[in-house]
């Protein structure tokens, strides 16, 4: 059997570190969910049986995510990073005469439909941070990298077997790649425009929080753990099987426990929150619109504010995300209000204050006391004052 879609899940993820160090991008988990599982909903709902999926970073991560979803499916390495249009033709012996190519890295609407011969496009207004994208009426005529527009190029596209004539014939880039928004303009392909509100490309870390908001919009309000009597749930709040709220907790939802965690006594979970499996949220600790990943302990005294932890981070009593500028302007240039964002099996002792927007690296240590205001190296061992001319 053919496979009907190629899903493009080899990239490194660079701008998605520290989380990308240690883990695949598309093996990153939303909601306990690895992300691919989301583009997998995508494609399932468009009818696809048999992806092939196209692995090369951390292959084993894709491949463990991809065989946990349960759909039949084939995976080729693209032993080389040649770009876009080099995954797709490592893919082509494996694909039929009309087939979907999507970006592993997407969280979609599955509800989106892409019908033959076409490209998504998303009606949103950038800076050039996307490849914008040119119609000529419903007509794809042209795709321009790093130029301000309206229209961004999706990452999602139903093709047939004639792309593969353009890309042998293709050139490589000025960086040396072969890319497939080369070759699509040539394709006569139909756009299919959708609001920016059905697509999310998890391309930084702050797009994890946004991600978790839109999943958890999908969540039932079931309570299927343990649930103290004492504690307090309003809204829509997801308590997994396994999962055990204690007394003194209040929850506010939308929110996520995932199975295995325990949270309380004396915790408040703020609205678009998730706490991941097996992860330990104690005494006296308040959780603001963050993710906890699997494994991680916030045990006592703690505030974690619009921010990502990965799996397995401990942070010791009274660590203290700032997510506010004393001067108010965006932090990073992306939102007034922003975290930390804290790579797996990081620690820090007890009083750290991390500021806004700090990035700290998988496997660091931060020592007690310690006041950090600029983005910590992998596997750095750091205290005091703690900020760096490079960043």
């Amino acid at each position: 059997m053919k496979c009907d879609a190629v899903v493009l899940a080899a990239g490194k993820g660079t701008r998605l570190w520290p989380f990308t160090e240690t883990t695949a991008k598309p093996a990153i988990e939303i909601l306990d969910r690895p992300l691919i599982h989301y583009v997998l909903d995508f494609l399932v709902h468009n009818g696809v049986k048999k992806p092939c999926i196209v692995v090369n970073y951390h292959k084993d991560d894709v491949i463990r995510a991809v065989e946990s979803y349960g759909i039949n499916a084939c995976f080729v390495d693209q032993k080389e990073p040649k770009g876009t249009g080099h995954a797709l033709m490592v893919a082509e012996r494996y694909v039929g005469d009309d087939f979907i190519v999507v970006n592993g890295d997407l969280f979609l609407d599955p509800s989106v439909v892409i019908p033959s011969n076409s490209i998504l496009v998303v009606n949103h207004p950038h800076n050039g941070e996307y490849g914008t994208v040119v119609l000529y009426g419903q007509k794809l005529v042209a795709l321009r990298e790093k130029v301000p527009g309206t229209l961004i190029n999706g990452g999602v596209y139903r093709l047939g077997d004639s792309v593969f004539d353009h890309l042998h014939d293709l050139a490589p880039s000025p960086r040396g790649e072969y890319e497939i928004t080369d070759v699509l303009p040539k394709l006569g392909l139909d756009a299919v425009v959708v609001s920016p509100d059905r697509w999310l490309d998890v391309g930084r870390p702050w797009d994890l929080l946004t991600a978790t908001r839109r999943a958890l919009s999908t969540l039932p309000n079931r309570q299927d753990g343990d649930v103290s009597s004492h504690a307090t749930l309003r809204g829509k709040v997801f308590v997994a099987e396994g999962a055990e709220i204690r007394g003194s907790v209040y929850v506010e939802g939308p929110a996520y426990i995932g199975p295995g965690a325990v949270v309380g006594p004396h915790t408040y979970i703020r609205k678009y929150s998730a706490v991941g499996r097996d992860a330990r949220v104690g005494n006296a600790v308040e959780v603001k619109a963050s993710v906890l990943m699997a494994g991680t302990h916030v045990a006592h005294l703690s505030y974690v504010g619009d921010s990502v932890l990965g799996k397995g981070v401990n942070f010791g009593a009274g660590t203290i995300t700032a997510n506010l500028r004393f001067d108010d302007r965006p932090v990073r240039g992306v939102s007034r209000k922003l975290g930390a964002f804290v790579g797996d099996g990081a620690k820090t002792g007890v009083h750290v204050s991390l500021m806004p927007g700090v990035h700290v690296g998988a496997g660091a240590w931060v020592f007690p006391g310690s006041v950090i205001y600029s983005d910590v190296p992998s596997g750095a061992r750091v205290s005091g004052i703690y900020t760096r001319s490079d960043n």
